[in-house]
């Protein structure tokens, strides 16, 4: 029985999501055994082993995939790209006590979409999407109240990096999908693992970190890399293939109470009331935001 396009995007954007659930428990899992940098090291290197044994094992992978000399300028740009808003949100999730915390401010992602094309493109709000806006804005001062609220907290601890890292996200992911017709998606993939790599393998080697890790630490990171780098964002990839990405961030808001409920289980860590609430409100925002622009 032959599958349809919607259908198979469909698949892909549901692997990526439980995949890319477990990424925020394992990786914090990891980061709360070892160092930073040993983390990341260890943790793109294992990405870079599944993907060039998937394509070593796959005839048909090897192909499909070529290398479009005209594209070539985007990987690098796109490399970059995902080296910064990689790096930050897994620092960002080291810092945070509760990994959804991370996960729901994540959702903010398509307000950077609607800013950027009003600044850029000229284009105009309207009534549903001002709406969204502030219904995110509203959840995102929600999830972040705290009585003792500094700027300097704001912006040096998880919240305001995840802040930062989907903004950069963003742009990322408008490049890609722009390009996805004519880049390979497993090019793609290898492309941001490498720089990613790189770009901890540059701090490993500056701090002079050592090798040697815990064997719990070493499973919590084969497992995340398996899932995230690997599963996740090469999964992630194929749905833009197939279906918008107005449908696939829709689909992805759940992702958060995936991220909660296994936060929950395997660290006992719960978000208060109103943080959930506010996480919410910024789900409830993005959807409409997206659902608007899809229309």
């Amino acid at each position: 029985m032959k599958i349809s396009d919607k259908a198979k995007g469909y698949l892909f954007v549901f692997i990526s999501l439980i995949a890319l659930s477990n990424v925020y428990i394992f990786s914090k899992a990891a980061m709360n055994q070892v160092n930073f940098p040993q983390f990341g090291v260890y943790w793109f290197f294992f990405a870079m082993v599944w993907n060039f044994l998937l394509l070593g094992f796959s005839k048909k992978l090897q192909n499909e995939v070529s290398v479009n000399k005209r594209n070539l300028q985007y990987l690098p740009i796109l490399g970059i790209l995902e080296l910064l808003s990689t790096g930050l949100f897994f620092y960002a999730i080291k810092l945070t006590e509760n990994p959804a915390i991370v996960s729901f401010i994540g959702n903010i992602g398509p307000i950077y979409v609607i800013i950027l094309g009003y600044i850029f493109l000229k284009e105009r709000f309207n009534k549903w999407e001002i709406t969204g806006m502030l219904l995110t804005i509203a959840g995102a001062v929600i999830l972040n109240y705290k009585k003792d609220f500094t700027w300097h907290q704001f912006f040096f601890n998880g919240t305001g990096i995840i802040f930062l890292s989907s903004f950069i996200f963003s742009i990322g992911t408008v490049l890609a999908k722009s390009k996805i017709k004519e880049i390979h998606p497993w090019l793609l993939t290898i492309n941001r693992i490498l720089f990613i790599f790189t770009g901890f393998l540059t701090l490993f080697l500056i701090k002079g970190e050592s090798l040697h890790i815990s064997l719990p630490a070493f499973y919590n990171i084969l497992a995340g890399s398996l899932l995230g780098p690997f599963l996740a964002v090469l999964s992630g990839y194929y749905a833009f293939k197939y279906l918008k990405v107005s449908k696939i961030s829709v689909i992805g808001t759940s992702k958060s109470f995936l991220v909660l409920l296994a936060s929950y289980f395997f660290f006992g860590v719960m978000p208060l009331f109103y943080q959930i609430a506010g996480g919410v409100l910024m789900i409830a925002g993005v959807i409409i935001i997206t659902l608007s622009k899809a229309k």
